[in-house]
């Protein structure tokens, strides 16, 4: 049985950004999940149990913050989350870092650094969605 790719769920209300994440993670082998914003972005990840969320702090119908907390709320398993923003503002990234989250980006990203967080919070071996052999 081949393994399953892992999933990665991506909460952004810019379409610019959706389409580069998934294009990138894609080529990657990931399986890429599409929301535009906060309430999607929770039933996503409830409906679709991804590996990793990608999430915007400032999103339409429930902020990223909210995506986090709740996201970090959850007692199933451990869900890395990582957050990224436009904004300059370290207290922005403080605030997720607080919070919980596993990684910030600051928009427009360097996609070199952007594939080492990645990997540092799904590295290949340890994907748990794949099965071992």
């Amino acid at each position: 049985m081949a393994p399953s790719k892992p999933r990665v769920l991506v909460v952004d209300d810019d379409q610019d950004i959706r389409d580069s994440l998934e294009l990138i993670l894609t080529d990657l082998g990931y399986d890429v999940i599409l929301a535009i914003d906060g309430t999607a972005g929770m039933a996503r990840a409830e409906r679709d149990a991804p590996d990793l969320v990608i999430c915007d702090l400032m999103i339409p119908h429930r902020s990223g913050i909210a995506v986090l907390d709740s996201l970090k709320a959850r007692t199933v398993r451990r869900l890395p989350v990582i957050m990224m923003s436009g904004s300059n503002e370290d207290r922005h990234r403080e605030m997720a870092e607080a919070r919980g989250a596993d990684g910030w980006l600051h928009k427009p990203f360097d996609v070199p650094h952007f594939l080492k967080v990645i990997e540092k919070l799904l590295p290949v071996g340890e994907r748990p969605t794949e099965a071992k052999a």
